[in-house]
């Protein structure tokens, strides 16, 4: 199409839907590379794409399905040109995909733009601008924001309390008084940094104009500081104004538990931070979803000498789906586990470091760490990793849990580490971790020991309950999913094609070729291999390696020429998992 794209140019077009899928999207592009920009806006569809800009909540595809809805999108705002492409997604990434969408009467061209001050004429119109007078640098409302600033955003040039966003964060400035819970006269609000940052003290409620459409992949991510504690400090998105119609805000520190909010286990309780910085990323879109009109911040302090004070900062609200694009759980999205009982993370004893976009965790200190995944365990799940640790502690490990309560049940396998507890499933000797400073690579069949049902945490454990922490480890390439096993006999097809075995004949699972006392079927749930008696070349067949030793000591021969030896005990599992 070979059309050249400026700052004024238009897309309009009607949309219509009958069967979502996970992207819907239009845009122009200078090549046919998907990945290389973003350059698709995205309006319709289950899923974010993080490739794609995504339209507003006024702007969003709500149906009914069958139903048509008229675009005017200003690509001229993202991005500038020659593009070469007219692109239309309809992306439905599933077995039998019937995602079905129509679009019809597609027209790009320029707005008119009479003085030539960057605003189109039609946007003027609309606000009540002079389409004959330069005013794009004018702040007509004293809000910070120049009028062209106020067309970027889409935002009222004439009315400062409009919803506003500055370098990707909310603009804290037009704020309002919360009738009937914010008392001014005993407190301060002061917003600093262009509205990037709000300290509050006092008995305040106050609440921002925001419009987001809250998705289950929606994240509320900020900074805060707690100075005073008073008794309810709560942030959050809400529909309305009103404050015991439904739980919206998120709780996160305070002397009272306040009824009407989420309280912590999804996300930290602020008290294992005090009085320090805290980053918290709360799926937000797990707790509630909908069209939101307003962010609120309370500061509640009923009490003289009205006192309590916090600052936020940094907020912002974006999609991201639990896993990415290949599958792999984003890890960035993590808070402390069994915080409830106090017995699990120990923040300020050691760090947690996201790499790789979200892939790889580096965990320090005497650290147990949660990811909500929400995933329906069945007896075919499967969690694939791969581990490395650099300062062995006392328990290392990886599983999934239905709450944020460490001693209730035994959800992690240890893999690593100099301790056993009851909070941990002993893995066979074959999965034990051994070589400090090298990447190993693990399969676990956690749907052999879980009970079936939802699972909604990922849990990631650093254990080192000494005085001086050291223990350090890393996770990466976290994948959770269901093996394919055609015969049902508990060995996934993969494993038996990899063995040599027959994935379509169940009574395999019970014979044991190398004859070493373990069937394939157990072969497989200890690690080992079934065509080798001993596995890990320790003079022991596999089945005394595995199960029979549990009370005896397990020799190490690491000897050279003169003779010498190591010995170290291991106790071993009776039962196969």
């Amino acid at each position: 199409m070979n059309y050249t794209v400026t700052p004024l140019t238009v897309v309009e077009f009607s949309y219509r839907n009958d069967v979502q899928g996970e992207i819907h999207g239009l845009g122009l592009d200078e090549d046919t590379q998907l990945n290389n920009a973003p350059r698709v806006f995205q309006f319709h569809g289950t899923q974010y794409w993080d490739k794609a800009r995504r339209l507003g909540a006024s702007d969003w595809y709500a149906g009914p399905s069958g139903t048509w809805k008229d675009y005017r999108i200003e690509v001229g705002k993202s991005y500038t040109g020659l593009m070469r492409y007219l692109v239309v997604g309809n992306d439905h990434d599933v077995t039998t995909p019937n995602a079905t969408a129509s679009i019809k009467n597609i027209k790009l061209y320029n707005a008119e733009d009479y003085d030539k001050d960057g605003i189109p004429d039609w946007w003027e119109n609309q606000w009540g601008t002079d389409v004959a007078f330069k005013d794009a640098g004018l702040d007509s409302d004293n809000d910070g924001l120049s009028n062209y600033q106020e067309y970027q955003n889409n935002s009222d040039p004439l009315d400062p309390e409009g919803p506003l966003t500055l370098a990707g964060y909310l603009d804290l400035r037009p704020y309002n008084s919360h009738t009937g819970q914010d008392v001014p006269s005993a407190g301060t609000i002061t917003v600093e940094n262009k509205g990037e940052s709000m300290t509050v003290v006092g008995n305040r409620w106050v609440r921002v104009p925001y419009d987001y459409n809250v998705t289950p992949n929606t994240v509320m991510e900020f900074e805060l500081q707690g100075h005073q504690q008073g008794e309810i400090h709560a942030v959050g998105l809400d529909v309305d104004t009103l404050d015991a119609n439904g739980k919206q805000l998120c709780q996160l520190w305070g002397t009272d538990v306040w009824s009407n909010a989420f309280q912590p286990g999804d996300y930290d309780g602020y008290s294992h931070h005090a009085p320090d910085w805290k980053t918290y990323r709360i799926r937000v879109g797990r707790l509630t979803t909908g069209a939101m009109h307003h962010f609120f911040v309370v500061n509640d302090d009923d009490n003289a000498p009205h006192d309590a004070s916090m600052t936020i900062r940094k907020v912002r609200f974006y999609e991201a789906p639990i896993n990415d694009a290949q599958g792999y759980v984003d890890l960035r999205y993590w808070s402390g586990y069994g915080l409830p009982t106090n017995d699990g993370d120990v923040p300020k004893s050691g760090s947690v470091t996201p790499a790789n976009n979200g892939r790889e965790l580096s965990i320090a200190g005497n650290r147990w760490l949660q990811v909500l995944v929400d995933y329906p365990v069945t007896p075919r799940t499967v969690v694939e990793f791969s581990y490395r640790a650099d300062a062995e502690g006392e328990t290392h490990g990886l599983g999934l849990d239905e709450n944020t309560e460490l001693a209730d049940a035994a959800r992690v396998f240890r893999i690593h580490g100099t301790q056993a507890s009851s909070y941990t499933i002993t893995t066979p000797p074959s999965q034990r971790y051994r070589d400090q400073g090298s990447w190993r690579q693990y399969h676990l069949p956690v749907g052999r020991t879980y009970p079936a049902g939802l699972m909604r945490y990922l849990v990631l454990a650093n254990d080192d309950d000494r005085l001086s922490p050291l223990a350090s480890t890393q996770f990466k390439d976290i994948k959770i999913f269901e093996q394919e096993d055609a015969d049902s006999d508990g060995m996934p097809d993969a494993w038996e094609i990899a063995n040599s075995l027959n994935p379509n004949y169940a009574g395999d699972a019970n014979a044991d070729p190398d004859q070493d006392g373990l069937t394939n079927y157990q072969e497989y749930v200890t690690g080992t291999n079934p065509d080798t008696p001993d596995t890990d070349e320790d003079s022991l067949r596999d089945k005394l390696s595995a199960f029979g030793l549990a009370a005896y000591w397990k020799m190490d021969i690491t000897g050279t020429s003169d003779k010498k030896f190591k010995m170290r005990p291991i106790r071993m599992p009776m039962e196969p998992h």
